[in-house]
């Protein structure tokens, strides 16, 4: 028979499950077996307080002991106990008992003896008392008795595990006031490392100090550009480079010096004053090294890392930071007053002001890196006197040119990246040119994608042609021909005993509408734009490749519009913007999927001159 003690609807950690032959036996194992019987009474006498609202005692007790007791013991509380045969049934409520009547006993009785199983112990909560004998051997008795000691009854036991619980709880408390006092000291040295830190950052300046070029000096006025947008060398390097020596992946931390050749060859786009400094980091992305996760992690690590970039006039020098430079290389005019903010919970801004706390580290300890630079070499020299950047004075000497900012770079109307490009995949129909790119090669799997297990998938970044809409659970998706490199198998002709040959017709290849760019919806200035902006280019980084393939593309129908162009300026007074415009949209309207030449091209001359002297195009039923 199995009995439980305590309410079945209370905390799960306050019941006590007990086997025995009968209930008066069970009642004995449980009064001998439990030290505080009180746990398991009904809630409503249970002190309603929260457990972190407990008294010194209480909270020893509960830490300790593992037990949530009443403030006081009354005659009136009781332990409900419930019985079942075996774990088939359900419980069934039998009667409730006093505690008074379990608080004490005496553990020198001869049905005492009896009874118990092993050891006198505290039960752990959940446990199952089991008496599987009714007697013992006398030998076992007398180990009982020797663990018993001289405590002979229950109240004994109680107040030695009250004794200990509070012992236990004031090395606690001298426990967490020791490791107070060492978090302050971690604290106070932590904060004095940064300090001689930031020292060796001002007087070790000049050491890392390379220069990769010598040539004349800018005018000793000349003032000095500190940009402020942190530059990515594999971004930049790939952007601008269409050498196959120069491809971002090329780029790492292990061959800086080719970096080096190249920034010399295109310094100008981001540097154009004669005496300045930008911040770059050798990469944004991480590169693929090893295929154990952990190992690439490791490689990677140097690729992280910020180089200070120099110039005057025609000398370049870079130095190697040892900061992690966050994204700007000095903090931006406009900072969130965290303070003021009733959005967020004290928590939060206290997490927030810790981070402007470090942020604020990084900049000063970056100042006096700089201006250790300005103190112990003569390279940035600006009249007479050296730099100083912790002076007012100087303030008319630096230009700090915040290309980071939002104000600063896009005030034109153009779209944020993401915008961009869903309004273009939604133009996307039978008919359109698109340059179809997946980076998820996990994503491709033929069977999907209308192949055969069998069957290559298309060459990524080429130019298709859409030939058939599609639906799928995953979004929706476009089919175009394309010719894979695969062979053809077919029975054996009388004739012939070659059973295959290489295929010759194209098949359907089904790709997502978020693999695609519309070529026929962009206009070669606004590709441009997104290239040249930097704005974005974190946004759309992965896809460069692919930004190349379109920019070349429309950059060819550009120039091939060139004549066209001119002869139309023969017809209208118009600029040659407008005439762009109107040039777009026309080939918009009619799907035109080439460039617009000044030869046979009667419908579209027609069409666009009277756009830019109506603002309409010719309309159906009349003679184009």
């Amino acid at each position: 028979m199995q009995y439980y003690f305590g309410e079945l609807k209370a905390d799960s950690n306050h019941w006590v499950v007990v086997e025995a032959l009968s209930f008066e036996k069970a009642k004995k194992i449980f009064k001998l077996g439990e030290i505080f019987p009180e746990k398991y009474i009904e809630q409503k006498w249970k002190n309603k307080k929260g457990i972190r609202d407990y008294s010194e005692y209480e909270e020893a007790l509960y830490e300790h002991i593992h037990s949530r007791i009443p403030e006081k013991l009354t005659p009136k509380m009781v332990i409900p106990v419930y019985q079942r045969k075996d774990k088939k049934e359900d419980w069934k409520f039998l009667e409730n008992l006093p505690l008074m009547d379990f608080l004490e006993c005496d553990y020198t009785q001869q049905d005492s003896k009896r009874l118990l199983e092993g050891p006198i112990q505290k039960q752990e909560i959940n446990s199952l008392i089991t008496l599987e004998k009714e007697e013992k051997e006398e030998e076992n008795e007398l180990v009982y008795y020797e663990k018993l000691g001289k405590l002979t009854k229950k109240s004994e036991v109680r107040s030695i595990q009250i004794d200990i619980a509070k012992k236990k709880y004031e090395i606690e408390v001298m426990k967490h006031k020791l490791n107070n006092t060492m978090r302050a000291l971690e604290k106070e040295i932590q904060q004095k490392k940064k300090v001689l830190f930031a020292i060796e950052t001002y007087i070790e300046a000049e050491e890392g100090l390379v220069q990769i070029q010598q040539g004349e000096f800018a005018p000793i006025e000349e003032k000095l550009a500190i940009y402020q947008l942190k530059l990515y060398m594999d971004e930049e390097v790939g952007l601008i480079t269409d050498d196959f020596e120069y491809e971002p992946e090329t780029i790492d931390a292990n061959n800086i010096e080719k970096f080096d050749k190249w920034v010399l060859k295109n310094y100008k786009v981001f540097m154009p004053r004669k005496k300045s400094i930008t911040a770059w980091q050798v990469r944004r992305s991480s590169k693929h090294y090893n295929d154990n996760p952990i190992v690439n992690s490791m490689e990677n690590q140097a690729n992280w890392n910020t180089y200070l970039l120099i110039r005057n006039g025609d000398n370049f020098w870079r130095i190697l930071s040892p900061l992690r430079i966050p994204e700007t290389l000095f903090p931006l005019s406009k900072i969130k007053e965290i303070d003021k903010d009733d959005s967020l919970y004290e928590y939060h801004k206290k997490e927030q002001l810790e981070e402007l706390k470090k942020l604020q580290e990084v900049y000063t300890t970056l100042a006096l890196q700089l201006q250790g630079v300005f103190d112990f070499t003569n390279i940035l020299s600006v009249g007479e006197e050296k730099l100083n950047l912790f002076s007012p004075n100087n303030l008319d000497k630096i230009d700090y040119i915040r290309n980071a900012e939002s104000d600063g770079l896009l005030g034109d109307g153009h779209k944020d990246w993401y915008t961009f490009l869903k309004e273009n995949r939604g133009t996307i129909e039978i008919g359109s040119r698109v340059v179809w790119y997946c980076t998820d090669r996990w994503r491709i799997k033929q069977e999907d994608r209308g192949l055969k297990t069998w069957q290559s998938i298309p060459e990524s970044n080429k130019i298709y042609t859409i030939t058939k809409p599609g639906e799928s659970y995953f979004g929706t998706k476009f089919g175009f021909l394309y010719l894979p490199n695969d062979d053809v198998y077919s029975p054996a002709k009388k004739s012939d005993d070659d059973f295959s040959h290489k295929r010759l017709n194209r098949i359907t290849f089904y790709c997502y509408n978020d693999e695609l760019i519309n070529i026929d919806t962009i206009d070669f200035r606004d590709i441009k734009y997104y290239l040249n902006t930097r704005l974005y280019r974190k946004d759309y980084f992965e896809m460069l490749s692919t930004m190349k393939i379109v920019y070349t593309v429309l950059k060819k129908e550009y120039e091939q519009e060139t004549p066209f162009v001119l002869m139309c300026k023969g017809f209208v007074d118009k600029s040659e913007e407008e005439i762009r415009d109107a040039i777009f949209k026309w080939k918009v309207r009619v799907k035109y999927h080439r460039g617009i030449l000044s030869t046979n091209e009667d419908t579209a001359t027609r069409n666009i001159i009277h756009y830019l002297k109506t603002g309409k195009f010719l309309g159906k039923g009349v003679r184009q």
